[in-house]
């Protein structure tokens, strides 16, 4: 792997720092304040509900919807103790809705077992992986932690593989852990993640390039577009029954529509009744 000097560390850093500083999102609302980001541990309920939203969605949609959640559900205590079709019915908008699943129980896992004190405990939560329980150990607990998400990828692809066909990702976090300015961690990673949406923004995303990159399928026309037109369905009717079934049928066809069920019976999102379906 390649070693990075001291000048080429310094000349990176300094580069990403004065962006930040000048261009930085500081207002996105599960950022702590300006007072409080150079401290140390910070509640990480609304760094947990902003990441677990992030996942697979554009800032632009999740703000929004984050301040929506935070109004209903301002804490860890009253998201355990709402229903699950409360929780789902306030994901919509969102897609993936097996997020909203995990967040809520993750927070009843919390409730009951006290919060978690590391990442290997973190990563015990419903829906939390390597990125995931890194990332809200590093903006909630300001640790300094390597991981790479698509902003992140972006900004090392620019600066340090300019003339590389393919990148992997081992590679980007060699030169994430080599550049870490680990006595302001929280910030660092912030601003890593401005530069590469300002990156995306100037249309020079690199993630083409990398060899983790995967293309999002077309909404329009897939499973997830009918598993999402069934969950809003669930926001104002208690029961999806057999004639419901057949109306979907029409407006999309009978393949995707019972895939759609299946998967989200499967995801134990919806369950199977003798009248048809509930959430």
């Amino acid at each position: 792997m390649k070693k990075l000097s001291d000048t080429q560390i310094k000349a990176f850093q300094k580069k990403i720092w004065d962006f930040y500083t000048a261009h930085g999102r500081h207002d996105l609302p599960w950022r702590p304040p300006k007072l409080k980001v150079k401290k140390g541990r910070i509640d990480m309920y609304k760094i947990m509900v902003s990441e677990i939203m992030l996942q697979q969605t554009q800032v632009s949609r999740v703000g929004p919807k984050f301040k929506e959640w935070i109004q209903q559900f301002p804490n860890i205590g009253t998201l355990e103790q709402a229903s699950r079709k409360d929780v789902l019915t306030l994901w919509q908008g969102l897609g993936y809705t097996r997020r909203a699943k995990f967040l809520h129980e993750s927070a009843q896992k919390i409730i009951k077992n006290g919060p978690p004190k590391n990442i290997e405990e973190l990563e015990n939560l419903p829906g939390i992986g390597h990125y995931t329980s890194h990332a809200i150990a590093t903006f909630a607990w300001n640790e300094s932690h390597s991981f790479v998400e698509t902003n992140i990828r972006s900004v090392y692809i620019d600066y340090f593989f300019k003339n590389k066909e393919i990148v992997v990702d081992l590679e980007i976090i060699n030169m994430v852990a080599q550049t870490l300015d680990k006595t302001q961690p929280r910030e660092w990673m912030y601003a890593l993640m401005d530069y590469g949406s300002h990156l995306k923004s100037q249309g020079k995303a690199h993630n083409a390039r990398s060899k983790s990159f995967a293309r999002q399928s077309k909404f329009q026309g897939s499973v997830r577009e009918v598993r999402g037109s069934i969950m809003k369905f669930f926001a104002e009717k208690s029961i999806l029954t057999a004639k419901n079934v057949l109306e979907f049928e029409k407006m999309f066809d009978n393949d995707r529509v019972q895939k759609a069920l299946a998967g989200l019976t499967k995801d134990d999102l919806i369950t199977q009744i003798s009248t048809g379906y509930k959430v």
